[in-house]
């Protein structure tokens, strides 16, 4: 039901333009945090537990709740979250999405753009493009590329250089955004850490259609870097 109304409402932001009506898109997105959680919710997780009386004492005892109750409720927790979480993405895609202002909306909720954010809306980009809705598509790709700038301008520096790097496909681009960037790679800086801990997160997603690209790009921006380091310290820079 909550998918069907998160759809309803983004199909009403484009004017009711788009074709991704009654379509749930964390359950569309295989692999995502967002699908995994909402797979749970085709489980019965209900459970009944019995009270027992003692036939030593007229009290009534409740037992205590095994660990395969406690894990249950934390997966209902976990789901209604999760569809929580759309629900609150969706408002705000389409909002955006409505806005002739897409900065100023989303500078206001600058907060709220976070991964779940990103992940709920990309969900409803890949399920356009496999639609053929060439207006949709457009429509949200500009949208999420403003939300995206917003939120990257409140990132540490050694993140948007990362995510900037990762968008350059070409060596001289790179090369030419590292020289800009040479107060982020100073042989001690945070940025390798954050390079190391993404190659390790995307080598362990093997269901990831674009993990080896992912892995290719972020170990040639190891490696490009790391280079640039061992030069400064040679320098003593």
């Amino acid at each position: 039901m909550m998918a069907m109304a998160a759809s309803s409402t983004l199909a009403s932001a484009l004017g009711g333009r788009s074709c991704l009506a009654w379509k749930d898109p964390c359950a569309a997105r295989a692999g995502a945090p967002a699908a995994r959680n909402l797979s749970v919710g085709l489980r019965d997780m209900t459970m009944l537990t019995r009270v027992r009386f003692s036939s030593a004492s007229p009290q009534l005892r409740v037992p205590s709740a095994s660990p395969r109750i406690l894990c249950q409720a934390s997966e209902k927790d976990t789901v209604s979250k999760a569809r929580k979480n759309q629900m609150e993405a969706t408002e705000l895609l389409a909002e955006l999405l409505k806005t002739d202002d897409v900065k100023a909306i989303a500078e206001k909720h600058v907060e709220s753009l976070s991964q779940d954010f990103f992940i709920i809306a990309s969900t409803y980009l890949d399920l356009a493009k496999k639609e053929g809705n060439l207006e949709v598509v457009s429509k949200l790709e500009t949208t999420l590329q403003t939300a995206l700038s917003v939120k990257e301008a409140t990132l540490r520096p050694e993140i948007r250089l990362l995510n900037q790097l990762l968008r350059e496909t070409a060596e001289k681009d790179r090369a030419n955004t590292i020289q800009a960037n040479l107060q982020c790679l100073a042989p001690d800086s945070y940025f390798y850490q954050l390079v190391t801990r993404m190659i390790s997160d995307v080598e362990s997603q093997k269901s990831n259609p674009n993990r080896l690209r992912l892995l290719t790009q972020l170990r040639m921006i190891n490696k490009e870097t790391r280079e640039v380091a061992k030069a400064m310290r040679k320098k003593g820079v």
